[in-house]
């Protein structure tokens, strides 16, 4: 895979990505966008980042939608979100009821993915 892009779901100056990309581009080599601005463009491989709790709200949950639908072969999703802010999108916007032995791994479930080990 070598057409790869970075997708924050932030603006760029509030991404975590922020501090090392330079110019639209991260480590001189790989595009980095805003899921906004990348809407109808599309990467061979995607990597998002600043997923938290805040996006799967309703009036956000179409930059999500926009940063996964961008890729054609590969989707990597990176968060910083703790067992608590897992427990809470489970329960309210996948209406998870009962106990959650492993939110963030629940969580990956919920959404298609696969957690990191």
């Amino acid at each position: 895979v070598k057409d790869i892009v970075v997708l924050t779901c932030k603006t760029e100056s509030t991404s975590v990505m922020s501090n090392v990309v330079s110019n639209g581009l991260y480590r001189n080599k790989y595009r980095f966008s805003t899921c906004r601005k990348f809407k109808g463009l599309e990467a061979d491989a995607v990597i998002l980042t600043d997923v938290d709790a805040g996006i799967f709200e309703e009036q956000k949950s179409l930059l999500y939608y926009v940063g996964t639908s961008r890729a054609r072969l590969w989707l990597d999703i990176i968060t910083t979100m703790d067992n608590k802010a897992c427990t809470d999108v489970l329960q309210s916007v996948f209406e998870k009821r009962g106990h959650i032995k492993n939110p963030q791994r629940e969580l990956a479930a919920a959404i298609n993915a696969i957690p990191a080990r």
